[in-house]
């Protein structure tokens, strides 16, 4: 199964419980927050192997407002990879999926006959 899931008001020890197995791809266009336990290094400490920044399927026009995906093509192929060997979450920090590109993702693999499905925190 492939989840989406926005990190927004959540702490990674709930990501944690819900993502037992599985990748954890994190496709912010920069893997940094303000809030510390969200930035790229400290979630390959908490999740190693299981993480990997797909800046592939960053939103190149977050700061504009707009949707533009960075390479879908590439971004895809790496999530299609980690799904052949088990769950996926595609994480990114908006709350609301409907105002996220994270939305648009799944929209991109559900045409490709992949399930996806919102993470229920």
């Amino acid at each position: 199964m492939i989840y989406t899931a926005g990190y927004a008001g959540h702490t990674v020890e709930q990501l944690r419980a819900k993502a037992r197995t599985g990748a954890i791809l994190d496709i912010r266009l920069r893997p940094f927050s303000r809030n510390p336990m969200w930035n790229k290094s400290a979630l390959e400490r908490t999740f190693g192997t299981r993480y990997e920044h797909i800046p592939a399927l960053g939103n190149a026009g977050y700061k504009d407002g707009t949707c533009r995906i960075v390479d879908v093509t590439v971004g895809i192929a790496r999530v299609r990879h980690w799904a052949t060997l088990g769950d996926v979450v595609i994480l990114c920090g908006c709350a609301n999926a409907g105002d996220c590109h994270r939305s648009e993702i799944a929209r991109t693999l559900q045409a490709l006959g992949h399930e996806t499905r919102e993470l229920s925190w």
